[in-house]
């Protein structure tokens, strides 16, 4: 069994059994079902570099890009809304045609729940638990393994739109680069949003988190809820600034203020990312997963590695075919 922190264990538990927090009756309930990532060691760790890093990005500097804020409502689909917000943003500032097309959340947590591990504990697809979140990382293995579509191809009933359709707009958006970012290093943050000007990331959440007033401060609570995933976009030299997934009416118009304090006690997960090339491969295999081969996919067209294997095994051949002439010569 992966290991996880007890606090991890205790929360992953809470979603499990579709724990729902307390909330003021004008308000929707929400489910916080983000799972911390288990260790993993074929996790790819990204490493500071020397790239200067200034002294706070100030949230009017992410708020440029206009990134929409998004609203899960009730749906414990953070994983894919929180993900879907670093996909947005990383395609309206892409200094070779930007895409302002807003990519579709639900993809990304369906995708997720198929690339997660389905261990037995976590009690994946029976009547009485048939969703109980995903993680992080089988997130960005699903936007890896098969990249994303726009919003309207594919909704929370699942895809909206013929397979071929969707299988060549999801290859418009594939995922290139991408690390795991230590959570607990501040410096590897601070220079991977630097870098890449948005991070994807998940936390414990506390009940700080629903009295968050009109200035998005989030106070610090030991109420703890459940997993919670969204995006980091900004920071100071006192906290860091979240888009969430929630609405325009929570916090500061969608987002929040962590200090460094509630991170460093309550953050689980850091992912930093950067868009892949558009390809074309052969039969519409979009690319492989380099860190995680192991996996499923809904979507068999979208992720057929047996198309792949064959090309690749052809192409070995016209090789040794072509240096075993050379040799004869």
């Amino acid at each position: 069994m992966p290991r996880t922190s007890k606090k991890a264990r205790n929360m992953t538990q809470e979603s499990e059994d579709n724990v729902l927090p307390r909330m003021m009756s004008s308000k929707p309930q929400r489910t916080l079902d983000a799972r911390p990532d288990t260790i993993d060691f074929r996790d790819q760790m990204y490493v500071p570099t020397l790239t200067e890093v200034p002294v706070e990005v100030p949230l009017s500097d992410y708020q440029a890009a206009g990134v929409p804020i998004l609203d899960q409502g009730a749906e414990g689909a953070c994983a894919g809304f929180g993900l879907a917000t670093v996909c947005n943003y990383l395609l309206r500032i892409r200094k070779v045609r930007p895409d302002t097309v807003a990519v579709s959340p639900w993809m990304l947590y369906q995708m997720a729940q198929q690339a997660d591990p389905h261990d037995a504990s976590a009690g994946y697809g029976t009547p009485n638990n048939p969703d109980v979140g995903a993680s992080c990382r089988s997130a960005m293995k699903g936007w890896s393994q098969n990249g994303v579509c726009r919003r309207g191809f594919w909704s929370k009933k699942g895809p909206a739109k013929p397979i071929a359709d969707l299988v060549g707009d999801a290859r418009l958006r594939p995922l290139g680069a991408y690390f795991r970012v230590n959570h607990k290093d501040l410096v590897a943050m601070h220079t991977a949003l630097a870098e890449a000007g948005i991070l994807y990331a998940s936390a414990l959440l506390h009940q700080g988190w629903y009295d968050t007033k009109a200035d998005g401060v989030i106070p610090f609570s030991t109420s703890f809820i459940g997993g919670h995933a969204f995006a980091i976009v900004a920071f100071d030299k006192a906290g860091l600034w979240i888009q969430n997934s929630w609405g325009t009416t929570w916090g500061a118009g969608g987002f929040g203020y962590v200090s460094y304090d509630d991170w460093l006690e309550n953050g689980t997960d850091v992912w930093a990312a950067r868009l892949g090339v558009p390809i074309e491969l052969y039969k519409g295999r979009i690319r492989g997963d380099d860190q995680h081969q192991q996996s499923r996919c809904a979507v068999p067209e979208l992720c057929d590695t047996r198309v792949g294997a064959a090309h690749h095994k052809h192409r070995r051949r016209r090789i040794f075919e072509a240096e075993r002439s050379v040799v004869q010569v």
